[in-house]
């Protein structure tokens, strides 16, 4: 959710956008964001893509595989999940982020090329990577 102000003449009024969207697109998937001005449509994508942070809630990036290869370019903030049961996945996370990971691989090998950090402070970007691969690698880089 995204809150912002407004006036109208000599009031302050509240705007509440994008709250309470759910996606789920699948693979392939082409879709439409249609919907009246004011409705939230920029705000939902500024969001996903990381170019605004919401000042309530989460927005989460997933991606699922049976089978194949996972690669995200660059995140910055908020929550990724990543899964695929054969192949490989590829996170690249942005110079400035600090990232906690959970990763796993049963069959495969985990690239972490992040350095380890203390805790981050309240000014620094937060994101939390969740990755799972049966049989494949995992890496962990800056783009």
């Amino acid at each position: 959710m995204q809150t912002f102000h407004t006036r109208q003449g000599r009031n302050k009024t509240e705007v509440r956008a994008v709250d309470g969207v759910d996606l789920d697109v699948a693979e392939g998937e082409v879709i439409g964001f249609l919907g009246p001005n004011g409705a939230g449509k920029t705000t939902t994508l500024r969001m996903l893509t990381t170019l605004l942070r919401p000042t309530a809630g989460t927005a989460t990036v997933a991606a699922k595989s049976a089978h194949g290869d996972i690669r995200l370019g660059e995140a910055v903030r908020g929550s990724v999940v990543l899964e695929t049961g054969v192949g490989d996945v590829e996170v690249g996370i942005r110079e400035g982020t600090a990232a906690w990971l959970d990763v796993s691989s049963r069959l495969g090998k985990l690239h972490n090329a992040l350095d380890r950090a203390d805790a981050p402070g309240s000014s620094v970007e937060k994101l939390e990577v969740r990755a799972r691969t049966s049989v494949g690698d995992i890496v962990v880089r800056r783009p």
